[in-house]
């Protein structure tokens, strides 16, 4: 061994032990709540009452640039009672049969026979814009237009319209309030708005998403949460961080991001976690429906036989709300194969708040074959290395009651792989998720390399494992990367 190996060696264990000693002096982690205490708690997002007449308005009958504008009027109806759902893929049918199995009307046309259009829907829900006013805002691939319009939606009722269709709204009878259109959009534009409202949104959270995703605005108007996109750069982060830090000390960020690993790590730094659901619909609805299903059957306790390996099958991507929601095909997929094996899937614990019938779809369509786990890194997506102290004990307590409504007992974890100055400070944080008595463990993927670097080591907290992952089936070149040869080789490495 060399003397610089030596070196190394001594001040990596240096940084053990006093990571260890760092982590003795550390306050201790708060007792977790009982089952009954998390089954009382209230969820993130204000439930509104289901009308029992819903209007089914089909995607296929409104022009792309009403598209967001429908959606804006679905928020401000929904707010008062929901009542307007938009159908636009086999799921959201999957959805309606729910409502009509719980005794509610499905009004697909109006009382002429005639689809619904952009056009009788304003006629129709007129009464739901405040003074029949509407705010002209002109398209940016950033949305800075769109999303302050829905802003000025949640705050005062009046409908977003794209100069687009400037002459339907007042072919409509509605009138002028606000003009954006010809505004210089920017983030002191942004930050201008925020700092005179920032008061008035909700503290649950924001929405974040861009132009090209249609997801999400009646949701944000509904509940009156701030929307907004930034970009990973210096100038984006300054002016997010400035939205969080006067939101709330930890909470949700709905959407999507720019650059991935850079966005998580510096949302949870800030204490919040986000949920993938930029193209998620009906949420306005979906969040107020009540859906009674049977939790699957807990899963057999396998007894090890010391001459034998034993694998388990994930397929993850269960953070992502938006991929249940519009059908999650490889699921459906995977079901007609009839397979004889076992897999485990990641779903997102906070469906049991925007979506329980989603719940109910999947958890119904699963076979004895199937079991269920949280996607990363619990309630949202969220680096826990990343989060403080008391961000980690509302983290983790929201997790463990929808894990206790949703049935799950095994969480995801996504981080970073811990370097040695980390390792207990990460230890520590396993131990805000197994002080709950319905969280039995957890499968902890770890970049780099495609959530594999844990190499199979385990972690134990509570006398409760989590794994990390020894084997990834994700190409580093993604689907390029998918050859035969590429399978056969991993194929002979696990049947080694």
């Amino acid at each position: 061994m060399s003397v610089f190996t030596r070196i190394g060696a001594f001040f990596v264990s240096l940084v053990i032990c006093f990571g260890g000693i760092f982590n003795i002096f550390k306050p201790a982690i708060p007792e977790a709540k009982t089952a009954g205490e998390l089954s009382q708690l209230s969820g993130l997002f204000d439930k509104k009452e289901l009308a029992d007449e819903i209007y089914v308005i089909s995607t296929s009958h409104i022009r792309s640039e009403e598209d967001n504008t429908v959606r804006c009027l679905q928020g401000l109806v929904n707010r008062d009672k929901v009542q307007i759902f938009i159908s636009n893929c086999w799921m959201a049918e999957q959805f309606l049969t729910q409502l009509e199995e719980q005794g509610k009307t499905l009004l697909r046309t109006d009382e002429n026979g005639r689809q619904w259009t952009a056009e009788r829907l304003i006629e129709k829900f007129k009464s739901s814009i405040t003074d029949s006013g509407y705010v002209l805002y002109r398209d940016t691939e950033f949305a800075e237009g769109l999303n302050t319009a829905c802003n000025y939606a949640s705050l005062y009722g009046w409908l977003p319209v794209p100069v687009e269709i400037k002459e339907l709204a007042e072919n409509c009878g509605l009138t002028l309030k606000k003009d954006i259109s010809n505004d210089e959009y920017s983030y002191d534009y942004l930050k201008d708005f925020f700092n005179e409202h920032k008061d008035e949104f909700s503290d649950k959270g924001i929405i974040h998403i861009k132009l090209a995703a249609h997801g999400l605005r009646d949701f944000a108007i509904q509940q009156k949460m701030y929307i907004c996109y930034t970009e990973s750069n210096k100038e984006g982060e300054k002016f997010l961080k400035t939205v969080l830090n006067s939101t709330a000390e930890h909470g949700i960020v709905m959407g999507w991001c720019e650059s991935e690993k850079r966005f998580v790590e510096f949302i949870s730094k800030l204490g919040f976690a986000i949920c993938p659901s930029d193209h998620s619909y009906n949420l306005s609805v979906l969040s107020n429906m009540e859906s009674d299903f049977t939790l699957p059957e807990r899963s057999e306790k396998i007894t090890p036989e010391p001459d034998k390996h034993y694998i388990s099958l994930i397929f993850t991507d269960g953070d992502n709300v938006q991929w249940m929601t519009n059908g999650v095909p490889e699921f459906y997929r995977h079901l007609a194969l009839n397979a004889d094996y076992r897999m485990t899937w990641g779903f997102p614990p906070i469906c049991s708040q925007l979506c329980p019938a989603m719940n109910k779809e999947f958890y119904t369509s699963a076979d004895e074959n199937i079991d269920i786990i949280t996607g990363p890194s619990g309630i949202g997506y969220a680096l826990p290395s990343a989060f403080e102290e008391k961000s980690m004990d509302f983290y983790t307590t929201q997790t463990a009651a929808a894990m206790l409504k949703s049935g799950m007992r095994v969480v995801t974890i996504l981080d970073d792989e811990p370097l040695a100055i980390k390792t207990a400070a990460f230890a520590r944080k396993l131990g805000y998720y197994s002080r709950f008595d319905n969280i039995e463990g957890g499968v902890i993927f770890l970049d780099p390399r495609m959530y594999g670097a844990g190499e199979g080591r385990v972690w134990f907290s509570d006398d409760k494992p989590f794994l990390t992952v020894r084997k990834t089936l994700w190409s580093p070149e993604n689907y390029d990367g998918i050859t035969d040869e590429w399978m056969r080789e991993n194929a002979a490495e696990i049947n080694s």
